[in-house]
């Protein structure tokens, strides 16, 4: 009988062989070298992925998915862009630039698939954890209907549709930050979904993120119609005599606000990162773990 073969040993000095190898290696090869590099990057320090950086990985990763060699290239290049985003904003900036927000949103999330919607669901979540800035050029392409029903999985699903449908809470949650990514007809729709995701999760710091979400959503129509109200009244008293506006004074400032960025469940979240009152800035973390 053929002797079984030995599991394969990995080592970090041996990335340059990996980087090698994913430049100009045959289309297996390079399958081979991004399921290294994805396990040495999932939890390296941020040395050894500014070393990933340096190396081209991202753009590399990118030549793999436009190549489209195997459903196995596709799900390694994505696997592999997740390890590098996760908990590495130099990387998640790197891929932006290196144009995986298209590819990841408007093809490899609709992918024949699961383990490359998983994956790439995942890599957009990381990403989007970049900031606000990130957050809207995602959702320049209109991500929401396709999160959407990766939240409501239906019937005999499997652990991967759970794994998608958590990421995909999450990501909906941070692209809600985005100034009119939503319509009043949506909002609805996405709630439920949202609820949905909310009382399937076990983990309380998932179940508290998506509340963050519903919150955030039920408040956009009554926020807006509060400023309408404000703006309208104020316009009113301008035009009044002794009614000029206090330049100093902000609309709405004497009553209550709506709950803003950097809220209680946000800090506490670690398995989803709000933005907090800084800007692009980020509490908790945008890692997790899934097998594939």
């Amino acid at each position: 009988a053929a002797a079984a073969k030995a599991p394969t040993v990995l080592s970090r000095q041996d990335t340059f062989k990996y980087l090698e190898e994913l430049t100009n290696g045959s289309a297996q090869v390079k399958v081979d070298a991004a399921r290294a590099l994805k396990s040495l990057a999932f939890n390296a320090n941020a040395e050894y992925k500014e070393g990933l950086l340096k190396g081209g990985v991202p753009r590399l990763l990118m030549v793999m998915i436009s190549d489209n060699a195997s459903i196995a290239s596709l799900e390694q290049a994505t696997s592999c862009m997740y390890s590098m985003a996760r908990e590495h904003l130099e990387s998640k900036v790197s891929l932006v630039k290196a144009g995986a927000l298209r590819a990841l949103a408007t093809s490899l999330l609709h992918h024949q698939s699961k383990q490359c919607q998983l994956n790439s669901c995942a890599t957009l979540y990381a990403i989007s954890c970049a900031g606000r800035e990130v957050c809207k050029q995602l959702a320049a392409f209109k991500p929401l209907d396709r999160l959407r029903m990766l939240v409501n999985p239906g019937p005999g699903r499997t652990p991967q549709d759970d794994q998608l449908q958590l990421f995909a809470a999450l990501l909906i949650v941070n692209l809600l930050h985005v100034k009119g990514i939503t319509s009043k007809e949506d909002r609805a729709a996405l709630a439920g979904s949202l609820q949905r995701a909310f009382d399937d999760a076990t983990e309380t710091q998932v179940r508290e993120t998506i509340a963050v979400g519903l919150k955030r959503l039920s408040t956009m129509g009554s926020r807006r119609s509060r400023l309408s109200q404000t703006m309208a009244s104020l316009s009113f008293s301008s035009k009044k005599p002794g009614g000029a506006i206090n330049p100093g004074a902000r609309p709405g400032s004497g009553g209550s606000s709506a709950q803003g960025f950097g809220s209680a469940p946000a800090r506490q979240a670690s398995s989803g990162r709000m933005f907090s009152k800084k800007k692009s800035s980020y509490q908790g973390s945008d890692s997790a773990v899934w097998n594939d």
